[in-house]
């Protein structure tokens, strides 16, 4: 049986939750220090990151890069909180980074990119 919220779910565009992504970001940490990270997921409310150091839980931060959106290079830029940090091998740390404030167009730009 359809109902009417199928029907509306089935013919507007769908957004995926997160999406694998190899590239680089700056992260910006409280002591103004930016750190070139690698990007791992990125999802509506957070983003997985690997960094060289441990990074302890409920750090603020900010994160900044490129995310390519109808064959343009758009920018994210979200504050955040660390919501966990895990040693991952060769790679650093994994970081998870829960976003608390993302201005508008950097809203879009990500709404656009998980389509």
């Amino acid at each position: 049986m359809l109902t009417e919220a199928s029907v509306v779910s089935d013919t507007a565009p769908r957004v995926r939750r997160a999406k694998s992504l190899r590239s680089r970001a700056k992260l910006r940490l409280p002591t103004f220090t930016v750190v070139d990270v690698e990007v791992d997921r990125v999802a509506l409310n957070g983003i997985s990151l690997f960094v060289p150091n441990k990074l302890p839980e409920a750090e603020s931060c900010a994160v900044q890069m490129s995310l390519f959106v109808e064959g343009c290079a758009r920018e994210l830029r979200a504050k955040g909180t660390v919501v966990s940090c895990s040693l991952s091998g060769m790679n650093g740390f994994r970081v998870a980074v829960r976003f608390t404030d993302i201005d508008q167009d950097s809203a879009i730009v990500l709404e656009k990119w998980l389509r």
